[in-house]
């Protein structure tokens, strides 16, 4: 048996089905944009966290001007460290045909046989570097869009007090660069400033060291470290 208000109820429906039906229509749509939003992120999350998984990002990094090499075998014996891996990280002025100004870059090392155990890179065109060879260098896929690079042009950059040549192997993608832009200085300045973050393979002269540049923690507690060394005038 039917209620007086729920007659009245039924009533009111029947006589305001319209806004009735909008407002429907308006909280359906709503909820399919928070449903569809909430997809996104998550998408988004698991895509970011299956990459760096998959090239073994690090989670701990340090820089430092000059350690001796035999630091990371002392980092890798800590506690809950996985994996340790050093690199060589300049600063190089670039000249690309492109800019009226010399651009400032980031260059890195790479081993010189085997693929780095954190931080690997994807290829995304041209080839690897060849095993044991000089003069090949790897550019990030933003810097070479930008600057109309592809795998076969020449580079040219002042590394170590005099200019040199490399021949760009391919364009790459690296887990731990998110930005190919230089950090703003305190003070406006004209001069054009860039990141290719090329990896080159390219060994230190004898008699210099690297300094531990990643750290990486046992997979219980699932964390890796990276640690980065900026050498100064040590070569790349």
């Amino acid at each position: 048996m039917i209620s007086h208000l729920d007659r009245k109820l039924l009533r009111d429906l029947r006589r305001l089905k319209g806004q009735a039906a909008a407002v429907t229509v308006v909280m359906a749509c709503g909820l399919a944009m928070l449903i569809m939003a909430r997809s996104l992120i998550a998408s988004l999350d698991g895509t970011r966290a299956e990459y760096y998984q998959t090239h073994h990002f690090a989670e701990v990094f340090a820089s430092l001007k000059r350690a001796p090499n035999y630091l990371a075998a002392r980092i890798a014996a800590l506690p809950g460290v996985a994996t340790v891996q050093t690199d060589i990280a300049v600063q190089v002025t670039l000249d690309l045909p492109a800019l009226d100004e010399p651009a400032s870059g980031l260059v890195r090392s790479l081993p010189d046989h085997d693929a780095p155990e954190l931080n690997r890179l994807f290829l995304r065109r041209g080839r690897w570097l060849t095993p044991g060879a000089r003069g090949e260098v790897l550019v990030g896929e933003a810097f070479a869009d930008a600057n109309h690079l592809q795998p076969g042009d020449t580079l040219a950059m002042l590394l170590n007090g005099r200019r040199q040549e490399f021949r760009i192997a391919g364009i790459v993608l690296s887990p731990n660069t998110s930005s190919n832009r230089a950090p703003a200085p305190p003070c406006p300045t004209t001069a054009p400033t860039a990141s290719s973050g090329c990896p080159t393979r390219r060994s230190p002269p004898p008699g210099t060291s690297t300094a531990p540049s990643t750290a990486s923690r046992s997979p219980s507690s699932r964390a890796r470290a990276r640690a980065r060394s900026s050498p100064g005038s040590t070569p790349c």
